[in-house]
């Protein structure tokens, strides 16, 4: 018989779609760099010790004749400290993203460190809702779709840093749209499947796609 030979490989293992958005919207909330999401600095934090020390509560025992057994103190010391701002989060539910919505509802909900507490929901029109209703799987959609809305509401609440997440077909941004949306730092996330970058190319810094063709 001829010898088996084993031979090994490697292969590169996709990440699953809700971890792509994941990813993506900590890069955008560190303004798209690599730097890390976050650094080290001094904080300020409060121990409890034997030690006798002019706190408080200690004076107050004191003067009602009692002894403490600890006191409290502050002292610095270095931790992890948060880098990165909150991104505004424009999550497409028109009708086309009902298949995706449970998953990039749950990547959202992954990220609530680095999102602002408002989520996005747009179609013809926009309605937030909070991580509360997220988690409920609250949507609310006109069933169709138009960019408009999220440039409107980006230049009425002066956004800075923001995230769409999308299939890509959502009409074409007029001159004054993309004038809007060209002071923002915006990431698009592009859903699997039938997707495109086409229409929203002219005003996205950055964008990631999760299986669709570009």
């Amino acid at each position: 018989l001829a010898e088996q030979i084993a031979r090994a490989d490697t292969i590169v293992v996709p990440k699953p779609k809700r971890a792509v958005l994941r990813d993506f919207i900590r890069k955008i909330s560190r303004d798209g760099d690599q730097r890390s999401l976050r650094r080290r600095g001094l904080s300020t934090m409060s121990i409890q010790s034997p030690l006798p020390r002019m706190d408080r509560r200690g004076v107050v025992l004191r003067a009602l004749g009692a002894k403490p057994l600890l006191y409290s103190h502050s002292t610095n010391t270095r931790r992890v400290m948060p880098l990165a701002e909150r991104v505004h989060v424009y999550l497409d539910v028109s009708g086309s993203m009902n298949d995706f919505i449970p998953s990039l509802y749950a990547a959202v909900r992954d990220c609530h460190d680095c999102v602002v507490p408002t989520i996005h929901l747009f179609s013809t029109v926009i309605a937030d809702v909070t991580f509360e209703e997220l988690a409920r799987g609250k949507v609310i959609t006109t069933g169709g779709n138009c960019i408009a809305c999220v440039a409107n509401h980006m230049e009425a609440h002066h956004v800075k840093r923001a995230i769409i997440v999308t299939d890509g077909f959502v009409g074409w941004p007029n001159t004054q749209q993309r004038e809007i949306m060209s002071g923002v730092f915006i990431g698009v996330a592009l859903t699997e499947g039938n997707s495109t970058l086409d229409q929203l190319r002219s005003v996205a810094n950055d964008w990631v796609s999760m299986g669709g063709q570009q």
